[in-house]
């Protein structure tokens, strides 16, 4: 019987000194690939003249998400309920009885200063007709769309009680299912047409048919597995399940539509830093080792600018690191924090927590509040300049 020989045979049977060599070239590899990446992150992209709507874009990862695609110049419909001198105690806006920061009015004017042009659009997403009207309005104003990121979730107040699901109102299901799983839905139902015929940019002297468009509906990793109650996660899998089917209908007809499900991992908004204490104790995550909001809109951003790329996950769940990773960008801090549920996070994030609970508690504490308050904050120098140097642009409202 004659023996296989193979590279890696060859390599076992071989001297110290051989194998030291090949072990100390593939390290030198390694180290080039790492150096080379490290030293050629892209955390720019230009937008210019492409149409986005973000529902949810008051607060939150909405918000994140309207400051970086204005900041790369796109023209962003903020779209939301909370507006200046509104009302601010309606569902979903309140935490421990005080409203949540932020409106559509103050994100627009955020946008602006960003370098790109933010118009508010007020619309409760629980109203199919505010929908439309968001989407008539585009029309309208724009006659085009390419960007359609789905945000808007309801989260109630008492999100963090566990109590089981027969001893909960049947209005719990309702809430996280008609603002999220539905309103997506019905959002990308009505955006879909529009996308489709959006034509190519001015800039492209070659391109014919529809202009290439991106569709990214935010979920969470309480889609596969349990997180607060059970109405959230069924609402987060149908999220993940309206992602993958759509794709199957987009890709059938050969649109010029991508759609990817994006889950973010933990994230410091505005509510979870309310409760940062709570899951330090409770779970030993340490928030403030977690995503910037931005991080979801440089997401959203690189694919954007990137069709062919995007067209690659396209009906695929993916998270914020793994596509950080793959198109080489980070957070506004320069790290990619770890996804949750991988050795990643439970050795930089967990582990610490457990180990060192007073330090990881304050140990981040100043640049979180540097990263999570202002836009501005968030600019390096250069980028500063850019946004300085664009045209002045004024906020404005559509009704």
């Amino acid at each position: 019987m004659t023996r296989s020989f193979t590279p890696l045979a060859a390599l076992l049977s071989s001297s110290r000194a051989t194998k030291l060599s090949v072990a100390a070239a593939a390290g030198a590899l390694l180290l080039a690939r790492y150096t080379y990446r490290r030293f050629t992150v892209k955390n720019e992209w230009h937008l210019k003249g492409k149409v986005a709507i973000v529902t949810g874009g008051s607060r939150g990862v909405g918000r994140g998400v309207c400051l970086e695609l204005g900041r790369a110049g796109a023209t962003v419909y903020v779209v939301g309920r909370s507006r200046a001198g509104g009302p601010n105690n309606l569902p979903g806006q309140v935490l421990k009885g005080e409203a949540l920061p932020g409106t559509i009015d103050s994100v627009t004017e955020e946008v602006c200063r960003a370098g790109g042009i933010g118009i508010a659009c007020p619309c409760d997403c629980s109203s199919d007709e505010d929908m439309a009207h968001v989407i008539a309005t585009v029309r309208n104003m724009q006659g085009r769309l390419d960007i359609l990121v789905n945000c808007a979730i309801m989260i109630r107040d008492d999100v963090r009680q566990k109590p089981p699901y027969w001893e909960q109102e049947i209005e719990v299901y309702d809430s996280y299912h008609n603002v999220g799983t539905r309103s997506t839905y019905v959002m990308t139902t009505l955006a879909t047409p529009l996308m489709l015929q959006s034509p190519p940019p001015l800039t492209s002297t070659t391109a014919t048919g529809a202009a290439p468009a991106l569709i990214v509906n935010v979920s969470s990793p309480g889609s596969y597995r349990y997180l607060f109650n059970v109405a959230y996660g069924v609402g987060k899998s149908g999220l993940d399940r309206i992602g993958k089917d759509m794709n199957v209908d987009l890709r059938r007809d050969h649109t010029n539509i991508s759609i990817v499900t994006l889950h973010p991992g933990v994230v410091k908004t505005e509510r979870m830093m309310e409760h940062a204490d709570g899951f330090r104790k409770r779970m030993h995550i340490n928030v403030d080792l977690g995503e910037t909001v931005t991080y979801t809109g440089r997401v959203v951003c690189a694919l954007a600018a990137n069709p062919k790329e995007a067209r690659k996950v396209s009906g695929k769940v993916i998270t914020c690191t793994e596509v950080a990773s793959w198109l080489n960008f980070t957070d506004v801090d320069g790290r990619r924090p770890a996804d949750p549920m991988t050795l990643a996070f439970l050795l930089t994030n967990v582990l610490p927590s457990m180990l060192f609970p007073a330090s990881s508690s304050s140990r981040l504490k100043k640049s979180n509040e540097s990263n999570t308050i202002s836009s501005a904050s968030q600019l390096s120098a250069s980028d500063q300049q850019q946004a300085g140097a664009a045209p002045e642009t004024t906020a404005t409202s559509v009704e």
